[in-house]
């Protein structure tokens, strides 16, 4: 499953069966409709997600 605080290894096989079947990769914030905890006290940003899933998607 390609939830975002899942681990790389996990994270990459399920964005890879993810994209075979057609579907796309979604962030943090399209799953649970919120930052991370602390993510904009931490990085000053509302809106944009910073989560280790990201460098798939860099």
């Amino acid at each position: 499953s390609p939830i975002p605080a899942m681990s790389m290894v996990s994270y990459a096989a399920g964005a890879r069966y993810l994209s075979l079947i057609g579907g796309t990769c979604m962030s943090f914030y399209d799953w649970y409709c919120d930052l991370p905890p602390s993510s904009p006290q931490t990085w000053g940003e509302q809106t944009d997600v910073p989560e280790s899933a990201d460098w798939y998607n860099s």
